[in-house]
């Protein structure tokens, strides 16, 4: 095909972010060139000026105006989480919480609860998508996350979020690269929005694995005087904890030893 036919009918569909598989489905050369040969298509039109490259198989259309990562970096999240997981990506903490307080800030490491295959992904230049697995005894919790996730729009591009509460558990609980000391965001949402935890949703996933962040919530609740909270807590660790209260020496001495285990 001529390149300004492939051009013609790429003004057609209209696309402003496009990658190598677009190239394929929408141009209609799958398998009808290699790979590479994707690539040197894709090389054309960025020489030509229809494209611009922002990162390896991913091109925006050239509007000629100064590119900005913050014009696109949220598009080209969604396209990464399509590319490689199939849509199936729901944004964690800590993103999951700021955009309760509506930051939209772009973060360096973007956390995605995804169901298998996690790994670290380029979004462009400096900033990461971090897909994260969460598991219980090797069986996936994709789907309960999924079960109370909720749909919200960040710069005309749709998301799948985590709940705040499932966003909280995971921001208590530790794992490597994450300091569970810092409660600065936590605090902020709770601030404004305790009053809108569900009870029933905590629930759901406590049994499952967090049994310790929960009680770090509930710690952090009595500290900072919301006491409907605190009491929630409480109530769920006697139901579905199992009514594992764990004293704040233990939580300390667990966390010391993960943060150890990770140098």
């Amino acid at each position: 095909m001529e390149l300004n036919k492939i051009v013609q009918k790429m003004r057609k569909r209209w696309l402003k972010l496009w990658s190598l598989n677009d190239l394929e489905k929408y141009l209609e050369v799958r398998g009808a060139v290699s790979k590479n040969g994707n690539y040197k298509l894709a090389h054309r039109l960025v020489s030509n000026g229809t494209l611009v490259s922002i990162r390896k198989g991913m091109y925006l259309w050239n509007l000629d105006t100064k590119l900005d990562p913050e014009d696109f970096y949220w598009p080209l999240v969604k396209k990464v989480i399509a590319e490689n997981y199939l849509w199936q990506g729901i944004i964690s903490w800590p993103k999951a919480l700021a955009l309760g307080l509506r930051d939209y800030s772009l973060l360096e490491s973007l956390q995605v609860i995804v169901p298998k295959n996690p790994k670290i992904l380029s979004i462009q230049s400096e900033y990461k998508l971090v897909a994260i697995t969460l598991l219980e005894q090797k069986r996936s919790l994709y789907s309960l996350v999924k079960q109370y996730a909720s749909r919200q729009k960040i710069e005309d591009t749709e998301f799948l979020i985590t709940s705040p509460e499932h966003a909280l558990l995971e921001s208590l609980t530790t794992r490597p690269g994450q300091d569970i000391t810092d409660t600065s965001l936590i605090l902020r949402w709770l601030k404004k929005n305790a009053s809108s935890l569900r009870e029933e949703v905590f629930a759901a996933f406590i049994p499952h694995r967090y049994i310790s962040a929960t009680n770090r919530l509930k710690y952090l609740a009595h500290d900072n005087g919301m006491t409907d909270l605190y009491e929630m807590m409480i109530r769920l660790i006697d139901r579905y904890g199992k009514g594992c209260h764990l004293s704040r020496a233990f939580l300390q001495k667990n966390t010391k030893d993960k943060i150890q285990k990770t140098k």
